[in-house]
This record gives C-alpha cells, structure tokens and sequence, in this order.
C-alpha cells in the first residue's frame, strides 16, 4: 500500500512539472513569435532602453511640448527638456536622431502618431540625447492631441 501512494504521489509531481514546462515554454513561444517595436514601459525598461528626448514647440500654440512631455513620460520615454524651436512656424512635426542611430527616434515617432519619414538623422552628440521631436503646426493630427481622448 506504501509503494502505491509514493508512486501516486511521484506521478502527482512529475505531472505538476509537466504542466509547468508547458506554461513556461508557451510563455516562450509567445515571446519570440509576437515581438513588437512598442516603447518599454516604464516599469518594465532598463536605463539603456529609455529613449531621452527633448520635445520643442515649432508652433505659436502655448503649452504643446509640455502636453507632449507628459504622453511620452506615460509611454516610458525619458523627456529631459521641453521648449520653443528656433523657428515658430514649423509645418511639419518630425523628430531628429541626434546619435546617428535611427531606432530611437523612429519608436519615439511611432508612439507620437509621427510618420518614419518625418525621422531623420541629424547628430549632435554634444546634447547628449537619443532624439529631438519637434512639434509642427500638425500637431492636431498626433497622438497626444488627437481629438478623441482614448489615447
């Protein structure tokens, strides 16, 4: 009777075991075969992982770059600066990789609602950024200030 319940309970655990495996390899499965391009949360983000920006007005519309600060802080951009663009009369919004490395800035344009075309290098090392967004006078059309408020 003794041997009956060991082996009972030995099969007990081998099939717990089994089911975990299971769970952690569908758990695998789903993480290399649904990858995404989405900003890091910012819970989930190592520091290298954060895009650090600064987000300028090139419109005459007070108060836009730091609307748009507080809808990239949410989405786990780190926005070290915000301010006016030299130049006030900006038509189009576009962001500006200042390392010469497009990744960053192209998933700072994505989360904006900015076009990848919209995205071009322009290094500056010595602001010590990943990018520049530079708000247009379309900024009706992105993300933070789309008329609907589901954002």
């Amino acid at each position: 009777m003794q041997d009956r319940a060991r082996s009972a309970l030995l099969n007990g655990g081998i099939a717990v075991l089994g089911v975990a495996l299971l769970a952690l390899f569908y758990g695998l499965l789903t993480r290399v075969t649904h990858s995404d391009i989405a900003l890091p949360t910012a819970s989930t983000a190592t520091p290298g992982d954060i895009p650090q920006v600064e987000v300028l007005n090139g419109t005459g519309v007070d108060g836009l770059a730091s609307q748009a600060r507080e809808f990239l802080a949410a989405r786990g951009v780190d926005v070290l600066a915000t301010g006016n663009a030299p130049n006030r009369e900006e038509a189009r919004s576009a962001v500006l990789s200042r390392t010469g490395d497009l990744a960053p800035a192209r998933r700072v344009a994505a989360a904006l609602g900015i076009q990848d075309r919209q995205v071009r290098a322009a290094p500056q090392p010595d602001l010590l950024l990943d990018a520049t967004v530079i708000l247009g006078a379309d900024f009706r059309s992105l993300l933070p200030f789309a008329p609907d408020s589901s954002r």
